[in-house]
Parts: structure tokens; C-alpha cells; sequence
């Protein structure tokens, strides 16, 4: 929804959001349609139980691979190039 209601009395009580995909450009909308379809692919993946994993979880302190059915995603360290 586009308005919201913060329970916190340090935030306004009420919060608004404006979504106005005619603010975007070209490159920016078919990033998003990208973005879009990859999200579709992985949940529709989900359903028939191949869920997205972190091979790596349990051999590093920072995790960096990420594998979905939509593509699989290699972080890189802050200042280090990629492996």
C-alpha cells in the first residue's frame, strides 16, 4: 500500500512512498524488468523445490556465491577484485 503507519513515535505517524515508473528511463526500466523476471524465475524455481543456496555459507567468513535457478550472483570483497 502506499501509505503506512509507524508505531514508533520517533517516525512520523504516517509514511508515504510514491511509485512512478514513468520517472524511469529506458536503461533503468528494462534493468528492472530484468531484475523482475530474474525474482519471477527463482520463486517459480522455489514452488518446485529448487530453492536459492549459498554454496559457500559454511566454508568462508563472508559468504560471496549466491545460485538461484535465475542465475547465480559473486559478491566481491569491499576492495578486492573478483576471484
Amino acid at each position: 500500500s502506499p501509505t503506512g503507519h509507524c508505531s514508533d513515535p520517533s517516525h512520523p505517524a504516517e509514511i508515504r512512498r510514491a511509485d512512478n515508473l514513468d520517472l524511469l528511463d529506458h536503461p533503468a526500466r528494462e534493468l528492472l524488468d530484468e531484475v523482475i523476471a530474474t525474482g519471477r524465475a527463482g520463486d517459480e524455481a522455489a514452488r518446485q523445490g529448487r530453492s536459492a543456496r549459498c554454496p559457500d555459507l559454511m566454508d568462508r567468513a563472508n559468504p560471496k556465491l549466491l545460485e538461484s535457478a535465475g542465475g547465480a550472483l559473486t559478491a566481491r570483497d569491499q576492495l578486492g577484485p573478483l576471484p
